[in-house]
């Protein structure tokens, strides 16, 4: 898949790989999906839900747009908290840098960008601690 600076993408944590009807299987790593527009990534985003794009800037704008009554609070690359692991998946799993629009973690979605565990200003990944750990 060709990723386009400005774009946003459906963002899931798995995804469905089972023919309809067959038993449900998810398969994760896979989590950027298909191209919405923006104002979908928007109402996705302000309902709960994760979407992708390419580029710092519009993940900060998009992250503005959601919640404008607060700065969006940047979240770097970090390791999954204990809460966050998912079945079968390494304890070392590491998420892409995001935004939370407002600095909200409950009540909106996260706007991920970038690359997994890589970003200019975060620390090199091997320096980063669990999220919420000490």
């Amino acid at each position: 898949m060709m990723l386009k600076p400005g774009a946003f993408y459906h963002f899931r944590k798995s995804r469905v790989i089972s023919r309809p009807g067959a038993v449900l299987v998810e398969q994760f790593g896979y989590e950027i999906g298909p191209e919405i527009s923006e104002s979908r990534a928007l109402s996705v985003v302000q309902g709960g839900g994760d979407v992708y794009t390419p580029m710092k800037q519009d993940a900060k704008a998009l992250a503005k747009k959601a919640d404008p009554s607060g700065r969006p609070e940047y979240d770097g690359s970090h390791r999954a908290r204990a809460d966050q692991r998912r079945p079968s998946v390494d304890e070392e799993e590491i998420f892409f840098p995001h935004y939370h629009p407002g600095g909200d973690h409950d009540r909106w979605g996260h706007v991920f960008f970038g690359a997994r565990g890589e970003d200019p200003d975060d620390p090199p990944i091997e320096n980063i601690p669990a999220a919420g750990s000490s």
